[in-house]
């Protein structure tokens, strides 16, 4: 091969490539993703759910029982119905809110600046001013136990007890992430990502990462996972926030968190294990641990009827 025929066969090459690059990059960022179905969640159409406007984010929630107050928080991909085993009894002695934070749900906003650590406390500030709540406890799963102890760390008064299910909120943790979330952090990759989630990829995860026992969730339980997260503004909150959730800034502070703490964490989570939880425990002044046999990432819904015992004795 010439020289001549050599350079001309590797532009071709670095064009094809370029060309590649753009076309990924267009798709990326240029074409929405997501489905946006339109169907309903049956959960919804069992329940009452309320909106409050804050700002620009339309929050939206349900608020269930009377007694002192709850607030409820999801983890990161899901919405309120994460909740959907423990609500009715929780509500048996306390006034339950469970949220749909901005990025997941029925929630919409505006502003991306919404989602970010300190965002997402201003929100909860707020919701519990409008709610004429002075205090409340806190019970978060997965991410929402990291944004229910910054809250804690920012708003000290606002908290009384907090539970914290599997949760994130450590450096070591958010290092670890056994998850496939980590990848939503890389620019363009993350774009791309959000592209792909389908029924079955969520399933797949559900059943070999979140739950120890598969069968304890139905494909119409999933379902109802499924519907919120095929909205395009939720989908592109997944790499914003997996970019924008700082733990550090909650690792710095988690020794003045002196709440009353209940950490619970399901022996088999294969996203967080154990070992991290009993770690988070140790550095809380006021922590107690608990782990739940046969349940993975989300004890609360794998497990409800011991989770939901310990809950209400803690709370009590």
């Amino acid at each position: 091969m010439s020289c001549a025929v050599a350079r001309i066969y590797m532009l071709s090459i670095i064009s094809l490539f370029l060309l590649g690059f753009l076309a990924v990059s267009f798709f990326a960022y240029g074409v929405e993703p997501g489905r946006n179905l339109k169907e309903t969640p049956s959960f919804l159409k069992e329940r009452t759910t309320r909106y409050m406007d804050i700002g620009d984010t339309r929050l939206h929630y349900l608020k269930q029982g009377a007694g002192r107050p709850v607030i409820l928080l999801h983890g990161g991909g899901t919405w309120l119905y994460s909740f959907r085993k423990n609500i009715d009894e929780l509500a048996r002695e306390h006034t339950v809110y469970a949220l749909d934070m901005p990025g997941h749900g029925f929630t919409t906003y505006q502003d991306p600046a919404t989602l970010t650590l300190a965002g997402f406390a201003t929100l909860l500030k707020d919701f519990l001013a409008k709610q004429g709540i002075v205090q409340a406890d806190f019970i978060g799963s997965s991410w929402g136990g990291g944004w229910a102890l910054y809250f804690a760390e920012v708003y000290p008064d606002e908290v009384g007890r907090i539970v914290l299910i599997d949760a994130t909120g450590t450096a070591e943790i958010a290092a670890h992430d056994g998850s496939s979330w980590k990848y939503l952090s890389y620019p363009l990759v993350g774009e791309l990502l959000v592209h792909f989630f389908s029924f079955g990829n969520v399933r797949k995860d559900i059943h070999e990462n979140l739950f120890s026992n598969p069968s304890a969730v139905s494909d119409a339980e999933i379902r109802q996972i499924y519907i919120p997260i095929t909205y395009s503004r939720n989908l592109k909150a997944q790499y914003i926030l997996q970019r924008n959730l700082n733990w550090s800034e909650v690792d710095r502070h988690l020794e003045k968190v002196h709440n009353e703490t209940l950490v619970i964490w399901g022996k088999d989570d294969r996203y967080i294990p154990i070992k991290f939880g009993q770690n988070l425990e140790a550095r809380l002044p006021n922590a107690r641990f608990v782990s739940i046999e046969n349940a993975g990432h989300l004890p609360h819904e794998e497990q409800p009827e011991r989770v939901n015992a310990l809950l209400l004795k803690f709370l009590q």
